[in-house]
């Protein structure tokens, strides 16, 4: 799977982010990837003055303008509801929803939204996957449970602010060595009005080892940061697929979650 992540800023304009957004994916499958991820809440931020029903604006213009793939959050509501949502599209098809598990009591996230409680396991061009959203990636339990569950990629949509860029690496760097999965997280750049945002969005093997990594700038990168779109010089060469034989190497040696002994565990 050939996979890019829209590293971008968030304006308070939702058609704006929008448009720059389908200008990245346009690109992405330029290239010939096969999923474009985009940051936690693309169109709106924290906005929940903007939230939308799963058919309004935002989902129907990338559903109905994206040819592959593309997975993102935004604001949804439902009835009296709001959920920070995440979204699966392929092929010009919905094959998926998730709406944000934890959240971030100190940005005060349980103030607007409805926790969810449904994770989701879905299947994007014959590969198992699964997506979490920024504060997810903190309990590790959550992710183990996917993994256990046959997934072999989690994708993660994220607004990190500063100063924890050490927190992000170091978190999806865990995971992905914990679980022997593949971690894709996409992270914004730019400010709101209460934080900045450092972006630094990643690929990290099964292995632990970051195989693209994003600045703090706009960008689009691949896994071998092949294809830089934005404000840095534009530049093409060739790139790695997410190749899920790795994830079969990583556990040849040994598959550490075969040896859990959770009836051990449950003592306490």
């Amino acid at each position: 799977m050939r996979v890019s992540l829209a590293q971008i800023d968030i304006s308070c304009e939702k058609e704006k982010n929008v448009e720059k957004a389908l200008s990245f994916i346009e690109r992405s499958e330029e290239i010939g990837c096969d999923v474009c991820v985009l940051p936690e809440l693309f169109a709106t931020g924290l906005d929940v003055s903007k939230a939308e029903r799963i058919d309004g604006y935002t989902v129907e213009k990338i559903r109905k303008s994206a040819k592959k793939g593309v997975i993102f959050s935004f604001i949804e509501a439902e009835g009296e509801n709001l959920y920070n949502t995440a979204v699966i599209i392929d092929e010009g098809k919905v094959i998926g929803r998730y709406r944000k598990v934890h959240l971030f009591k100190p940005i005060d996230e349980e103030l607007y939204f409805n926790a969810g409680c449904e994770p989701l396991i879905f299947d994007l061009k014959g590969y198992r996957s699964s997506i979490v959203i920024c504060y997810d990636i903190r309990f590790p339990e959550f992710i183990t449970t996917l993994s256990l569950n046959g997934v072999l990629i989690i994708f993660v949509v994220a607004n990190f602010p500063k100063p924890r860029l050490d927190h992000w690496i170091t978190l999806l760097k865990a995971r992905a060595i914990e679980n022997q999965i593949f971690v894709v997280a996409c992270n914004r750049v730019g400010k709101d009005e209460k934080n900045e945002f450092f972006g630094h969005s990643l690929v990290v093997n099964p292995s632990g080892e970051i195989i693209a990594e994003g600045g703090e700038d706009e960008e689009l990168l691949s896994p071998q940061k092949s294809e830089i779109f934005g404000i840095r010089e534009s530049k093409i060469s060739d790139y790695t697929e997410i190749d899920l034989e790795e994830v079969k190497e990583a556990r040849k040696a040994c598959f550490y979650l075969e040896d859990r002994r959770k009836e051990c565990y449950d003592r306490l």
